[in-house]
């Protein structure tokens, strides 16, 4: 599945796609690519994964400039 657009507001933040994702099921596990998000300012985060059903996986996660008190924000508004 080709996620073309995405956004994600909560709490006052807005992150969205800097490009399109990609992300795949299969009878051989879960990839995620090119997950690849931003805040208008200076906050990123990229993240690529492969899961499979057995055996070990592969998982790359990226996080720049990223404010903590925007994430303790969006949890307490999702309580």
């Amino acid at each position: 599945m080709r996620v073309p657009q995405l956004e994600l507001r909560a709490a006052g933040a807005e992150w969205r796609a800097a490009r399109p994702a990609t992300a795949s099921w299969s009878p051989g596990g879960f990839v995620l690519r090119d997950l690849d998000l931003t805040d208008g300012a200076d906050g990123r985060i990229t993240a690529r994964a492969a899961v499979p059903d057995s055996g070990a996986m592969s998982a790359s996660l990226d996080v720049r400039n990223l404010q903590l008190a925007s994430i303790v924000a969006m949890l307490q508004s999702a309580a």
